[in-house]
């Protein structure tokens, strides 16, 4: 009876890493759910690196227009605004961040990838165009994790499902 316990055990620890890691790696099968954050243009956002990207799913930091930003991590923003512009920043606090413009299905999307160095408690966020607040549709805010440089296949909290 032990053996048998046993058997089923090592069947059931062989196969669950293996049937995990097809998933984590073959998003496309449906079983985990990721964002896709390429631009029309190919430009990859959430890339901090050849080893990195940004855990999709991940919790967006903007919570009623205020965020908090630890210190020397990255960060990406994007967004969607009507008003056409020739420089978006994107506003935290006092600091200034740059934002780069694409044109996904015919909207005006604004993206930014940086590092904050310094602690960022309750800022407000906002997106501005020659001094003036913008209107953000759908902002998102999170931290990109380098996972490729992690074997924790938990370090993004990949929420799985299970097709019986």
């Amino acid at each position: 009876m032990y053996v048998k316990k046993g058997v089923i055990l090592l069947v059931v620890f062989l196969v669950v890493p293996i049937v995990v890691s097809q998933t984590i790696s073959d998003p496309v099968a449906g079983t985990v759910e990721r964002v896709n954050l390429q631009c029309n243009d190919g430009t990859w956002y959430g890339s901090c690196n050849d080893k990195g990207e940004i855990c999709a799913g991940g919790e967006n930091l903007i919570v009623e227009n205020v965020a908090t930003l630890e210190k020397n991590k990255r960060y990406v923003f994007f967004g969607f605004v009507e008003e056409k512009c020739n420089s978006y920043k994107l506003v935290i606090g006092d600091k200034e961040i740059p934002l780069s413009v694409t044109f996904p299905e015919g909207k005006r999307r604004v993206i930014a990838d940086f590092i904050n160095y310094v602690n960022l408690y309750g800022m407000e966020i906002n997106v501005k165009c020659d001094g003036d607040d913008l209107g953000v549709k759908k902002g998102y805010l999170g931290r990109i994790s380098n996972i490729g440089l992690y074997e924790d296949l938990e370090i993004c909290e990949y929420k799985e499902t299970v097709e019986i």
